[in-house]
């Protein structure tokens, strides 16, 4: 695939993977507090559902202590590792509002949604 066949893709998913993205930040995942272990496990599985959703085979682990996501897709090609925290401090990202929004988002700063270009390799 073509560099330009993949921005166009880009640009065409852009508002599901926005709706996804925001889908994902609404989950109140603070992991400092016992009071959201509940919230971090439901980010978990809502991680494990929207990989199996891209055609992944995706798990949650229990640790001890928050829950790990696995997914994996055999097959030709590169392998690619994303690893990040799916939990957000103790703030509203979607409390911002306009193009600064995407740049702000707590936890999205940090680590979640992964750059994907972070770890690739063959």
């Amino acid at each position: 695939m073509t560099l330009d066949a993949v921005l166009t893709r880009i640009d065409a998913d852009l508002e599901p993977a926005l709706a996804r993205l925001f889908a994902l930040l609404r989950i109140p995942s603070i992991s400092t507090d016992p009071a959201h272990a509940g919230d971090v496990r439901a980010a978990a599985d809502w991680l494990r559902d929207d990989l199996a959703s891209m055609g992944f085979a995706a798990a949650v682990h229990d640790t001890p202590g928050h829950p790990m996501v696995v997914g994996q897709m055999d097959g030709p090609g590169p392998h690619v590792l994303f690893y990040g925290h799916y939990d957000v401090q103790p703030v509203d990202p979607l409390s911002l509002v306009g193009p600064r929004a995407l740049r702000s988002g707590a936890g999205r700063n940090a680590q979640r949604p992964r750059d994907p270009r972070a770890r690739c390799g063959r």
